[in-house]
């Protein structure tokens, strides 16, 4: 699928900003973010730190293998000013997990079209 083109101006530039510097801030600081890596994460036999996905339960021997998924989905970013306030609720109190690479595109992939699905119903 293609990116639109559209060019963002103003206020919907600002929005776009704010929203991207919220999930920055997530990535860095997210408290249920962290506490996932530190539920996924077990030692091995020798002492080495594992991780795994809570969905299949794959054994990853590197941290990078594994992403943090929001479990209840926060959705497309804030498209008003009174949406931030919500977006970045949703982004920081939400409860998150440990899945692999794959597991999270299906999971997400299914989230996008059910909400894709919804809109088109309404």
């Amino acid at each position: 699928m293609r990116k639109s083109k559209k060019r963002i101006h103003g206020n919907d530039r600002g929005l776009m900003m704010i929203c991207r510097d919220i999930r920055h801030r997530w990535l860095q600081y997210g408290e249920h973010r962290i506490q996932a890596y530190k539920e996924c994460l077990f030692l091995g036999r020798h002492g080495e730190k594992l991780w795994t996905c809570k969905h299949c339960d794959e054994v990853f021997r590197d941290k990078k293998y594994l992403q943090v998924d929001h479990i209840e989905p926060v959705g497309t970013r804030a498209y008003t000013w009174e949406d931030i306030g919500p977006y970045a609720e949703k982004m920081f109190k939400s409860k998150c997990q440990g899945l692999c690479g794959k597991c999270h595109k299906i999971k997400t992939d299914k989230e996008r079209n059910r909400r894709k699905k919804n809109v088109e119903q309404t």
